[in-house]
């Protein structure tokens, strides 16, 4: 018999998101709640997560924390949260199986959000940029290149590139996207008022 191996996470969400989980047993991402302009980071994401997590059904990611900082795994929603100022939320910790979740650069991520090239050094990304510019390159050519340097995110250690450029993998956010929370999964939950 083999033991499946665990990781706590935490996520976070608004009261409406909660009572819904309680409900049906089961958290799963929404993506009508998508900013439209964020979409196409999402279906990458979504397509790192059917090549990289087995049994992957295609649902839009739930967003968890596996560490927040390097001396503080858990999440403190006051930082990392933008809900209106009175609004209750609930940091959720759960213990899900490390095989379901794909963990990658908090920090990192926001340049796949915004569509750029993520270089190893600032000279990369300089050239990679030049090359953008100077038309002598096919689109689809340059597309595919952005789209493969997205997958440093992925790397969690410091072979990944210039930590002075990319950040030290040591002690960056690490964020996580699941498929599905089940409620058996929680351990925890803590209501937070918004400031």
């Amino acid at each position: 018999m083999t033991v499946q191996q665990c990781e706590r996470i935490w996520t976070i969400h608004d009261e409406a998101a909660w009572k819904h989980f309680e409900q049906n047993g089961v958290m799963k991402g929404d993506g009508r709640r998508v900013i439209h302009d964020y979409r196409p980071a999402y279906y990458w994401i979504m397509e790192q997560m059917r090549q990289r997590i087995p049994g992957y059904g295609g649902g839009y990611p739930v967003w968890a924390w596996p560490r927040w900082k390097r001396r503080s795994p858990k999440p403190d929603p006051h930082e990392c949260t933008r809900y209106p100022s009175g609004a209750q939320g609930v940091v959720v910790e759960c213990e899900v199986p490390c095989d379901s979740i794909l963990k990658s650069d908090h920090e990192l991520w926001h340049i796949i959000l915004s569509g750029q090239y993520l270089g190893a050094s600032e000279e990369e990304e300089m050239e990679w940029e030049q090359r953008e510019l100077s038309g002598n390159v096919a689109h689809d050519v340059l597309e595919q290149e952005r789209r493969r340097s997205w997958e440093k995110i992925f790397h969690l250690t410091n072979d990944r590139g210039d930590p002075k450029w990319l950040g030290s993998a040591d002690s960056c956010a690490v964020q996580a996207v699941i498929e599905q929370i089940l409620l058996d999964q929680v351990r925890k939950v803590e209501w937070f008022t918004a400031r």
